[in-house]
């Protein structure tokens, strides 16, 4: 068993946020090991994570075995991934730029369309910003997220340029957007 791959606890925004998750069922997408997926489900909700590394959805749905949580792990490459069901909430942190950028686009149009009416979309994601090579993977151009989210309530969209593990500074962006119609 290989733990906490990318992080040990939660994500920040997932725990200063909470208060905005709708009740029920949470989509995690490249969500690892199941940080954030495990400390969802301990709080009560459903959560499927996904993820195309075989040995942390393994990881992920045994230690939710071993706490009786109600957790779902599905081994997929979010290049080619269907989201299946609508769901409550949907997250996805720091994956989008591992995707081309069409899939990036098409799974994001899936977020939005398998979302329930008054549930989360919450995306931290990387933009063209920074230190990066761009010219490979998906980030997000100057206010793009705002364009694709019209029509939803914005409750937090922030943008920070800092240091990423590779040491390379990156402007990331912090989003989360409530659908309010259909």
């Amino acid at each position: 068993m290989t733990m906490n791959r990318w992080a040990k606890n939660p994500r920040q925004i997932i725990v200063d946020n909470f208060p905005l998750f709708k009740p029920g069922t949470v989509l995690d997408l490249g969500g690892s090991d199941g940080a954030n997926a495990l400390y969802l489900a301990r709080n009560g909700f459903t959560v499927t994570n996904v993820d195309k590394d075989k040995q942390a959805i393994a990881d992920c749905l045994s230690t939710a075995a071993k706490e009786f949580l109600n957790v779902d792990g599905v081994v997929s490459n979010l290049n080619e991934y269907k989201i299946q069901k609508e769901y409550d909430n949907i997250i996805t942190l720091f994956t989008l730029h591992f995707l081309s950028p069409k899939a990036a686009k098409g799974l994001i149009n899936q977020m939005k369309s398998k979302t329930n009416v008054g549930g989360l979309n919450l995306v931290v994601a990387f933009t063209n910003k920074g230190e990066f090579d761009v010219s490979r993977g998906f980030y997000f151009n100057n206010d793009e997220i705002l364009d694709i989210y019209d029509g939803w309530e914005i409750l937090l969209y922030k943008k920070e340029v800092g240091a990423t593990k590779s040491g390379l500074n990156q402007e990331r962006l912090h989003f989360i957007a409530r659908k309010a119609h259909t």
